[in-house]
């Protein structure tokens, strides 16, 4: 699966989700003790969109089956069709 967001709503989702702290979500590491990192936000804005080309090439390259998810609303769908709902709530 590649999330591939675009940043500005990356970076919103991500304040949002450390404002909040929510332990039980998905996706959150257990024992983790910090939940904002400014090391994070500089490679959100600079290094991973650098990166994206490469991943393509790998995929591409790799003759992988691939879940492309472009926008935060394909993914609450997946959430949704997988049943990790009842989780983030």
């Amino acid at each position: 699966m590649w999330l591939d967001f675009n940043i500005a709503g990356s970076l919103w989702r991500y304040f949002k989700r450390s404002i909040n702290k929510n332990e039980h979500r998905p996706g959150n590491l257990e024992g983790a003790t910090i939940q904002f990192s400014w090391k994070l936000i500089h490679y959100m804005i600079f290094i991973a969109p650098k990166k994206k080309d490469k991943y393509r090439v790998l995929i591409k390259e790799g003759n992988v089956k691939l879940l492309h998810l472009t926008t935060f609303h394909s993914l609450k769908d997946y959430y949704t069709k997988w049943e990790l709902v009842k989780m983030v709530k």
